[in-house]
This record gives structure tokens, C-alpha cells and sequence, in this order.
């Protein structure tokens, strides 16, 4: 911690020097050579401190991307190319979707007379640029690819105008005009196949172009052709290709479309991304794999969960308090819940179910850290999870929960969230015999019903009666037994303030409020 906030001092400073984002390579230097050198030894030397840290820490992964980007630029400036190369280089290490670093790459490249490579570079950080909107960014790369192919091919036989089309249906994916981007790839690919198989730049035009015809297709319902696209490009593309965890997961969804099993891809596509260090794709496509696998009753579905929560638990320690974690917590939780329903559904796998779902108590104590959507999000997985235990039997483990729930509720202020809490409590009491705790909670709800929204306040009050008759059906109510001393002007007044709320929208709604406290009126 004390490493990464002096990195982050150094990072702060060099920034003050320069601007903070990646200045535009189109633009002149702002700043003089001095002091451009200056900034560069700052991040230079916060690249050394953070250096013997893993980088799957986010913070720590944050700021070093952010100094070997910005060291990349500068060395541009410099004109030291090859150090520029390789600080975009480990700047694309640690973010594999940064156009900025691709950019800075390819003209690196260039300028070390490797065109095959600048172009390659090029075209990926056009795609992550059109990806993110950043329309200046691809606007400039196109540039620097006209400026490669002055003649007729280049120097890797690449047709002149085939990275125009290959860009113009990506274009046109991007703004999700599929049947639009069909024409120009397929144009594309037909330009290309005469002089395929190649490496080079050929190669990564030829992937990029498959690629984005087989989205084009899914796009437009033709699953098939779309198929035979994604095939063919993840058969040329490379493995170390950074299209391919994406492809397939598209290949994936293309396959269910079809009506086929598309559990095998999407655990390709987990490996993938995992082997990248992008592990939340990872954890969420391992789910995919295994929401496909539990469908088609295939026992290895349970493995394929227990590796996405694995993941999601790494995520999660890897991350320091706060909204990130708090996050974090909430997708492991519901990816231990899906493993433990699937678990479940075999005779002997309650007691597996039960330790999937038992680690969830210990992320309750962080669960009142983080903004209030967050909060909300957590709560409302922790009412699901504490549903779920009680289907399993763990009565006296899921109460801690709904009380949990019932804080989280608390804090945001949330009617919706404290009633589901105080429902189940409600319900767990009467199971277990326990009336007077019934009733204790039902009077609860009576009070924080007057909160609810008007659109949700009848189904509020009608719950409330349903619970009423359940608690009854073994011991009648009666004034004398009322649960709360003291309490009977407060809970009254409640509700006959809802009960004349409801009068007016009709009697119908005024007859079953006076069922559910008769004791009270």
C-alpha cells in the first residue's frame, strides 16, 4: 500500500507536467523537450516501484497501465522507438482492449521498419477504439494506415482497400447495422481468399475480417453463416490473438441460437479469458457453461460452478473495501446460489449445497460498505441466498441473513427490502412454532407498510393478510395476546391511516385491511 501511493504521488505529478489522458500524436508537443523528458523519467521511475507487484490487484494494475501508456507517448515524442514499442507493449500486457497503447505500438513499429506489424496494430486499435466510441482516436489510426499503403498492396501483399472495407463493417457493427456491414466484409473476404493462408498483417485483416462477418450474420438471424464465418476465423486466428475469448462466446450464443449445446465454447472462451488474467468474463462465462450444462442434466455442471465461484472469489480477495469488493461479493453470492440450486437437486446434495452457500455469511459484515445502489444490489442477493438456504433446511443460519437483509434495507431507506426481510423472519418464526415472534415481526411489516409506494401498497397489504392467516391456522388471534405492549396506539394508528388511504380508492381494499389486525380495531 505504501509502494502504490508513492506511485501514485509520482503518477499525479507527471500528469501536472503534461495533461492527464494520452495527448493526440496529430497535435504538437504542448509542453517543451525538458520537460516532456522529466515526465518521462517520473513514470519511469513509478514503473519501478510498482514492477515487483502482481498486477492482478486493481489498483495497482490501474496505475501502472496508466504510467507505461503515457511513457509510451512520451518516448514517441522522443523518437526512441523501440523503447515506445516496448511500453506499449507492457502496456497492452496489462490491458489487453487499450487502443491508445495499440496506436502508440503501430507507429513505433512503423518507424522501426516493420509494416506488417504497425498495420496488424492498427487494426486491432481501431477495433477497441470503435468499441469504446472513441471515433478521434480511430479517426487517426485510419490515417496512419492510408499512409502505409500508398501503392497498390503492402509490403505484406495486403489488396489496397481491403482495410477500408474490413473498417467500414466494423463501423457498422458498432452502431448495430448488421445487415449494412454483410456487404463490405464479405467484399473483403472475397478479396482476400486468393491470397490466403498468410501471415502478417494478410493474417490479422484476414481474422478481423471473418470475425466481424460472423457477428454481421448473427446479427441478422443467419446463424449458420455465421457459424461457418466464426469457424473459419478462429481456425486462422493465433491463440495469443486477443479476439479470441470473444469469438467464442459469440460462437457460443451462435451455437444455442442453432439449437446446439453451446457449453464446450463458452468453456473455451472461460479458459481463454482466464489465461489473459481477465477473470470476471472468465467467472461469467464459466456460469454461462454451466447454466447450459445443468439444462441438458450433465453432471459436470457442478465442476464448471465450482470454477466460475472460484473465480469469483479471487476476484474478490484481490480487491481492497469498498464498492468494487462490495460488487464483487454480490456476484459470488449469486454465482454460489445457482451452484447450490443445481447441487440441491440431487438426493444427496444438500450438505454439498449447504457449504456452497455458507461462505455467503462471512460477506455479510462488508455488505453496509459502498454507495446506496450497491447496498440495494447486496441486499437483495442476501434475500434471494437466505431463500434458497431455507429451501435447504438451515433455518437457524438463514435468520442471520434476513437480518442482514433488514440492515441493508435500513440504510437505503427502502420499504421493499425490509419487508422481504421481515417477511421471511416472519415466516421462519411461525415454522418454527415460535407465535408471539410471528406476530412480533407481522406488526413490523403493519408499520413500514405505510411507506411503500401506492402502486405497491395493496399487494403489501394483502401479503400481509396471507401471512396473518398462515399464523392463525394453528392459534386464533385475540385482542388479549397482542405481541407488542404499548404498541397498540402506534401499530392502530398505522393502520387505520392505511385502511382510510385505501377507503377512498374503494371498499374492497378496506374490508381486507380491517382482517389483518381485528385485535386493534
Amino acid at each position: 500500500e505504501e509502494a502504490l501511493e508513492r506511485a501514485q504521488g509520482i503518477q499525479t505529478t507527471a500528469n501536472s507536467m503534461f495533461g492527464d489522458q494520452p495527448q493526440s500524436l496529430k497535435d504538437p508537443p504542448s509542453v517543451s523537450p525538458d520537460v516532456a523528458a522529466k515526465a518521462h523519467a517520473l513514470y519511469m521511475d513509478a514503473i519501478e516501484i510498482l514492477a515487483r507487484f502482481e498486477k492482478k490487484s486493481g489498483a495497482v494494475r490501474q496505475c501502472k497501465h496508466a504510467c507505461l501508456m503515457n511513457a509510451a507517448f512520451l518516448a514517441i515524442r522522443r523518437e526512441d522507438w523501440a523503447q515506445a514499442h516496448k511500453l506499449a507493449t507492457l502496456s497492452l500486457d496489462l490491458e489487453p482492449a487499450d487502443g491508445h497503447s495499440f496506436h502508440f505500438r503501430g507507429v513505433a513499429a512503423a518507424k522501426l521498419g516493420r509494416p506488417g506489424a504497425a498495420l496488424a496494430d492498427f487494426a486491432d486499435g481501431m477495433r477497441c477504439a470503435q468499441d469504446k466510441g472513441d471515433l478521434d482516436l480511430a479517426a487517426q489510426i485510419k490515417e496512419r494506415i492510408g499512409a502505409l499503403q500508398p501503392d497498390g498492396e503492402t509490403s505484406d501483399g495486403l489488396p489496397l482497400g481491403v482495410v477500408d472495407l474490413v473498417t467500414t463493417g466494423q463501423q457498422n457493427l458498432r452502431i448495430k447495422q448488421y445487415a449494412a456491414a454483410v456487404g463490405p466484409l464479405s467484399k473483403a473476404r472475397k478479396m482476400l481468399e486468393p491470397i490466403m493462408p498468410k501471415e502478417g498483417m494478410c493474417l490479422a485483416v484476414w481474422v478481423r475480417c471473418l470475425e466481424g462477418l460472423s457477428e454481421a450474420y448473427a446479427g441478422s438471424g443467419k446463424f449458420s453463416e455465421s457459424k461457418e464465418a466464426g469457424e473459419a476465423a478462429l481456425d486462422a486466428a493465433e491463440p495469443s490473438n486477443v479476439i479470441v475469448p470473444a469469438l467464442l462466446l459469440s460462437l457460443g450464443h451462435v451455437q444455442a441460437a442453432l439449437g446446439e449445446d453451446p457449453a464446450g465454447r463458452w468453456k473455451e472462451a472461460a479458459l481463454a479469458f482466464k489465461q489473459r488474467n481477465q477473470l470476471r468474463p472468465a467467472a461469467e462465462t464459466f456460469l454461462k457453461a454451466c447454466a447450459a450444462e445443468a439444462d441438458r442434466k450433465k453432471p459436470e455442471a457442478v465442476d464448471t460452478g465450482r470454477e466460475a465461484v472460484a473465480l469469483m472469489t479471487r476476484i474478490r480477495t484481490s480487491l481492497s473495501t469498498g464498492a468494487d469488493r462490495l460488487e464483487a461479493a454480490v456476484n459470488e453470492i449469486e454465482s454460489r446460489m445457482i451452484v447450490a440450486k443445481m447441487l440441491r437437486k440431487d438426493p444427496d446434495g444438500r450438505e454439498p449445497a449447504w457449504e456452497m452457500l455458507e461462505p455467503c455469511l462471512v460477506l455479510f459484515d462488508e455488505s453496509l460498505s459502498g454507495p446506496d445502489d450497491m447496498v440495494t444490489a447486496f441486499g437483495e442477493s442476501v434475500y434471494a441466498w437466505a431463500q434458497e438456504a431455507g429451501q435447504i433446511g438451515e433455518i437457524l443460519k438463514t435468520m442471520p441473513a434476513l437480518e442482514m437483509v433488514l440492515r441493508c434495507g435500513r440504510k437505503v431507506k427502502s420499504p421493499r427490502i425490509q419487508l422481504n426481510a421481515l417477511m421471511g423472519k416472519c415466516l421462519l418464526h411461525n415454522r418454527e412454532g415460535n407465535k408471539e415472534k410471528a406476530w412480533e415481526t407481522l406488526g413490523q411489516m403493519t408499520l413500514i407498510a405505510e411507506d411503500v409506494l401506492p402502486d405497491q401498497k395493496p399487494g403489501t397489504l394483502e401479503a400481509i393478510a396471507n401471512l396473518r392467516r398462515e399464523i392463525d391456522k394453528d392459534q386464533p388471534r385475540t385482542k388479549s395476546t397482542f405481541p407488542m405492549p404499548g404498541a397498540e396506539t402506534e401499530l392502530g394508528g398505522a393502520v387505520r391511516r392505511i385502511a382510510a388511504d385505501e377507503l377512498k380508492a374503494g371498499p374492497g381494499r378496506f374490508q381486507s385491511i380491517m382482517s389483518i389486525h381485528p385485535g386493534v380495531w
